[in-house]
């Protein structure tokens, strides 16, 4: 019950950080009540895709903190409440990641042909779904509701817990070594990440925001593993977008889909992510990802582009593998010591008991700290 206490307060104060940054931001950034991009505003864009990319890192934080402590729950209010995180994670991750991506390219081009061929795309890329600032404030407060007042929270034992943060290192070590193996035997990078690159993805993603979770526990060495795991995970969630961009800029059609619909997934987490992905876009009036579209450009321009997104491809590739070494230097058994030993250090035992807050109640809900603090 202890560790569930300060699980609900770290997943309270990111939620409170998001919905103070959405009521700052709303006046001044979202005249129209909605989180998009506008490319008639450069200044706008640039605080607007600061906005998505903080809120979509967040959300999936707390999204993060709640697989630690309703794995496998059949609660309906909460399954759907889950469900809606998810579904707003994958638009302001996945809606716009192409045109985040072109931008950032399009500012470290050297040449001025490439970045004018990279903001073109830009313009170029289709329309996007978009998120209300009401209704993401609505969604936190939802969620914060839900971690003040839900009765499941105090039936998840603290080991199960600590198993459950391993867990996600040991998938994620897995899937690191499926890789360097397909790569030893001479296979194109590209093929293994259409295959199995969400799932590495996702569990590297757990595991950095699942060890974050302990990291006033931690040893330097524990903290220099999060900053690791963080930096492969981005790097992975940028890959992905690079092999969009590719493709559409090929003019083929995204075959993700087909393809992991016939394989055998390891874990209901990664796969129910994924499957809500496309339901987001489905309920967006989308077919598929943004792959699925050709761009209409002229062919100079493309070219151009495609020439230097191929480039900047394998450069992120070999950023990879130099985290991967990293990342991964530390065995399962020895990540498990970090975990227990970090949970050790915290003292847990000694953080007060939260007491679940009524729904309707203006009781607030204590910072959970330590005596001695």
């Amino acid at each position: 019950m202890q560790l569930i206490d300060y699980i609900v307060t770290s997943s309270l104060e990111v939620n409170n950080r998001c919905l103070r940054y959405l009521a700052e931001c709303e006046p001044r950034l979202a005249p129209d009540n909605r989180v998009g991009t506008s490319l008639s505003d450069v200044s706008g864009e640039s605080h607007m895709v600061y906005a998505e990319s903080l809120l979509a890192r967040e959300s999936r934080r707390i999204l993060s903190l709640w697989r630690l402590v309703s794995q496998g729950t059949k609660d309906v209010p909460l399954v759907q409440h889950l469900l809606s995180l998810e579904q707003a994670i994958a638009t302001l991750s996945d809606a716009s990641a192409i045109r985040r991506l072109t931008l950032r390219l399009a500012a470290i081009a050297p040449k001025d042909e490439e970045a004018q061929a990279l903001l073109a795309v830009t313009r170029a890329l289709p329309a996007e779904p978009e998120l209300s600032w009401a209704g993401l404030s609505d969604l936190f407060s939802d969620d914060s509701a839900f971690w003040r007042s839900w009765p499941g929270l105090g039936l998840t034992s603290q080991s199960e817990i600590s198993k459950r943060a391993q867990r996600s290192y040991r998938k994620a070590y897995k899937q690191n070594a499926r890789l360097l193996a397909h790569l030893e035997e001479g296979s194109p990078a590209s093929d293994w990440y259409v295959k199995s690159g969400d799932k590495f993805g996702f569990w590297v993603q757990q595991s950095a925001h699942q060890l974050e979770l302990f990291r006033p526990g931690l040893s330097e060495k524990g903290k220099t593993q999060i900053w690791y795991t963080d930096k492969l995970a981005d790097s992975l969630r940028m890959r992905a977008s690079f092999e969009r961009l590719i493709l559409q800029l090929h003019g083929d059609t995204d075959g993700r889909d087909s393809t992991e619909s016939t394989e055998s997934t390891e874990s209901t987490e990664s796969a129910n992510t994924e499957n809500n992905r496309r339901k987001n876009r489905q309920n967006n009036g989308q077919s598929g990802d943004q792959g699925d579209q050709k761009l209409i450009l002229p062919e100079l321009t493309r070219g151009i582009a495609l020439k230097f997104a191929t480039k900047q491809l394998s450069k992120m590739d070999k950023r990879i593998g130099r985290l991967q070494k990293s990342t991964f230097k530390m065995k399962p058994k020895k990540y498990s010591g970090l975990v227990d030993r970090s949970l050790a250090s915290l003292g847990i035992q000694q953080i007060a008991t939260i007491k679940p807050v009524a729904a309707g109640s203006n009781e607030s809900l204590a910072t959970a700290a330590r005596p001695d603090s």
